[in-house]
């Protein structure tokens, strides 16, 4: 009983939230069209990039990918002590 009465009071003595506030309005430079028109040109002409730069099938090979420890510098990173300390850094 006492804490319908603690809830009805809490209820009814709550102030209205302002919490849409999201400081300074900011207005575009340009007409909202053309910042819409130049996004979706952008997509499309990505989409025009990609299909240009895939569209032949990849070569079959016996290897897959590059071997990063032909390279001295990447061979004395990919050390254990070395791995072990930027996987606790990046953790």
């Amino acid at each position: 009983m006492a804490l319908s009465v603690v809830s009805l009071v809490a209820l009814t003595r709550a102030t209205p939230a302002h919490a849409h506030a999201f400081g300074a309005r900011y207005d575009l430079p340009l007409p909202l069209d053309l910042y819409l028109a130049g996004a979706g040109g952008a997509v499309a002409l990505s989409f025009v990039i990609m299909a240009l730069v895939f569209r032949a099938l990849p070569v079959p090979s016996r290897q897959r990918g590059i071997d990063l420890l032909r390279f001295r510098p990447l061979s004395l990173l990919l050390q254990p002590a070395v791995m072990a300390g930027l996987q606790l850094i990046s953790v």
